[in-house]
């Protein structure tokens, strides 16, 4: 049986790491203050979980963590995805003045600037205000096990002049959450890049 700690961090990961949350995959759930209506209703990134009680403050930022390269099915599709997913969140940003999220890898942007160009605008006006965060200086979130130290500089210097160029911005953070192993180099290339954390 998981504890309430346990099914905290269960969800606060699910969010983090799909940005929804269905009732049905977390028992039990009734103990932490979650508003269900039912088992079917989807539930949003925005939960309200009381921690204080335990004294921990937790910032919950939505993101979805796309295979945006064909990895779950062909490239088209996944791009599509990818990109619908992406508006979804821009929409809960226009809906609801506490919603934030995370937008990472540069091919996510081009395909809302091919898919729905008319809400590019709209994208990089929420950057400026700071409800959505460009959370990866790299143009991709590279495999930086594998990855060799010259084709990772030149994957964060390419992204770091795209990102400045197209949407006026420098990103501060260096995305790398699904990766096993590190490269030995990357506090050096962070750093050299000029990100704040990694």
């Amino acid at each position: 049986m998981k504890t309430k700690l346990q099914v905290r961090i269960l969800i606060l990961f699910s969010v983090f790491m799909f940005g929804k949350i269905y009732a049905q995959d977390f028992y039990p759930v009734t103990d932490l203050g979650i508003n269900m209506p039912d088992r079917n209703n989807r539930l949003t990134p925005s939960l309200d979980i009381n921690f204080k009680a335990s004294g921990i403050d937790i910032y919950v930022v939505p993101n979805f963590h796309p295979a945006s390269c064909g990895w779950l099915t062909d490239w088209s599709t996944e791009r599509n995805y990818c990109a619908n997913s992406y508006l979804d969140h821009l929409d809960r940003v226009r809906d609801d003045t506490n919603y934030n999220f995370a937008f990472s890898e540069c091919n996510n942007i081009i395909a809302i600037l091919n898919f729905a160009p008319n809400r590019f605008k709209e994208l990089k006006e929420r950057i400026k205000e700071g409800r959505v965060e460009l959370s990866n200086a790299f143009f991709l979130e590279p495999t930086i096990n594998l990855s060799g130290g010259e084709a990772l500089v030149k994957m964060g210097i390419e992204g770091l002049r795209w990102q400045q160029q197209v949407m006026e911005v420098k990103p501060r953070l260096s995305w790398m959450i699904d990766v096993i192993g590190v490269h030995e180099q990357m506090a050096q290339i962070v750093s050299g890049l000029g990100l704040e954390a990694y």
